[in-house]
This record gives structure tokens, sequence and C-alpha cells, in this order.
């Protein structure tokens, strides 16, 4: 069994100035221009902070089960669905482990079958949200 909580802040600060008419292309200083001025900036603070679990369930070292669960609060949402709760399970068998596998394929040493499912529709509006 897992527990755990997880909290990620960042800051971006961006700063522009430009201006057009030099005297030649050999200043770069902002100073040494002389029409159209401009200066602007923005500062972007996001938060995430989430709260997960996983459960693992192991029977006779043949069948595996797994169990996760995680809530997400991001400030990258929209202020109305802030909120993500992301279920996933998987189950798995290893067939190495079986007996008529052992018995006839004595060279093969670790053979596993998984599948897995996991909800991740508010992760795609996540995604979606921060590329805009």
């Amino acid at each position: 069994m897992l527990a755990g909580h997880s909290v990620q802040f960042e800051r971006y600060d961006e700063h522009k100035g430009s201006i057009e008419s030099f005297p030649n292309n050999e200043i770069y200083q902002l100073s040494a221009g002389s029409k159209n001025p401009g200066v602007s900036g923005k500062a972007v603070e996001t938060a995430l902070q989430s709260f997960f679990g996983r459960i693992n369930y192991d029977w006779d070292g043949k069948y595996l089960l797994e169990g996760n669960v995680r809530r997400d609060q991001s400030s990258r949402l929209p202020k109305n669905n802030r909120v993500g709760i992301f279920p996933s399970a998987s189950a798995a068998w290893r067939v190495s482990e079986e007996s008529f596998i052992k018995d006839n394929f004595p060279t093969i040493s670790n053979l596993k079958l998984r599948g897995s499912w996991e909800r991740w529709e508010i992760k795609k509006l996540m995604i979606m949200h921060m590329c805009n």
C-alpha cells in the first residue's frame, strides 16, 4: 500500500522591451533607439496539489492486481472545474509461473500478460488548457 501528497508551484516572469530607429546595426542598447518605444511584461503563477494512493495484490506470484487513485487540484483548469479524480487499475498474469509453461517451455523464464485501464478525460482537459 502506498499513499502520498504532492505540491507543485511555478512562477514565470516575462519582460519585453522594444524600440525602433537605431543609428546603425552595431548598437544593441534600447536607449539608442528613437521611435515607437514599447514595454510590456507579465507574471504567471500555477499550482498543482495532488493526493494519491496505490494498492497491490499478489496471489501466488502468478496473479497480480493493482488499483490507483489520484486527486489533482490545478490552477491551470477553469475555475469552475479545478479538481479531477483519476482512478486506474491493472491486472497481470505471470504465465511463465504456470506449470504447463515451466514443463513444456523451459527457455521461457518470465512471460507476463497485462491489461490496464485509466480514466483521463480531465487530464486531456488540463493538457488542452495548458496549450492555450
